[in-house]
């Protein structure tokens, strides 16, 4: 009896180890990018693409004085961003994607240094004036830099994302976005809702009806979301919209 339960148990962490990898390899392969345009992470007379160890950066020919820097969300490649930050900064404002590691991201050990790389991009540009923000758990770490380092920082978007849920920013003095989606099975919007007690009262909030939470980027569809009813292409048009609004916006 003994060694048919040493037998079971074996079967049973084999099976959850085999379920483990599958799901992260499922997540991974997910997350990649979906039909982004390799023309947009490629310099144009418009948009200077420039690719950097630490950060993507898009760097409009025709600037203004406020500009972003985004963190990708979870396990997703920081291209498929591309799209949309190329979309702002054809509006005249730079942003950078600041660059992860898959295998750092996957034993959560980068978010430091990922904080470390938008501040480095932050000091390198001090003329511009920068906003953070993220999609998902990049929206927690943007959440967490700006409770750390407001004194740096003139901006804080959240997109697709329940946080701030273990901090309370209901204080700070700085302008706060916070987009989603009404699909959106990962952040739904009443959790979403949830966070505005730990948000300062001025926060602006912008719904996007019908879209989803893999529809903020360029990638496959995401386990535990939901169907989108509108195109990726209108999703990612209203975000640009919201997010331009924004950074428009900020004082000078």
């Amino acid at each position: 009896m003994r060694d048919r339960w040493k037998t079971v148990r074996r079967v049973w962490s084999a099976t959850a180890i085999t379920a483990v990898i599958a799901f992260v390899a499922w997540s991974v392969l997910a997350t990649r990018g979906l039909g982004v345009d390799p023309a947009l992470l490629e310099s144009s007379a418009r948009v200077a693409v420039i690719v950097e160890r630490g950060a993507i950066r898009f760097q409009p020919a025709l600037r203004v004085s406020a500009g972003l820097v985004f963190f990708p969300g979870a396990l997703v490649d920081p291209r498929v961003y591309a799209p949309l930050a190329h979309a702002i900064a054809e509006k005249g404002f730079p942003v950078a994607i600041v660059r992860t590691t898959l295998w750092n991201a996957l034993l959560g050990l980068d978010q430091g240094a990922m904080q470390g790389r938008a501040l480095a991009v932050i000091a390198a540009d001090q003329r511009t004036h920068w906003s953070v923000g993220g999609h998902a758990q990049g929206a927690l770490l943007a959440a967490r830099l700006a409770d750390t380092n407001a004194n740096w920082i003139h901006g804080l978007v959240l997109i697709g994302s329940t946080a701030p849920r273990d901090i309370d920013l209901a204080d700070l003095a700085l302008p706060v976005l916070k987009v989603f989606a009404t699909n959106d099975g990962i952040a739904p919007p009443d959790r979403v809702r949830e966070s505005a007690a730990r948000l300062p009262e001025a926060t602006a909030w912008v719904e996007i009806a019908g879209g989803n939470h893999a529809q903020f980027g360029w990638y496959g569809p995401q386990l535990g979301d939901h169907a989108a009813t509108i195109s990726r292409g209108e999703q990612q048009r209203r975000t640009r919209d919201a997010l331009v609004a924004f950074l428009a916006a900020i004082p000078d």
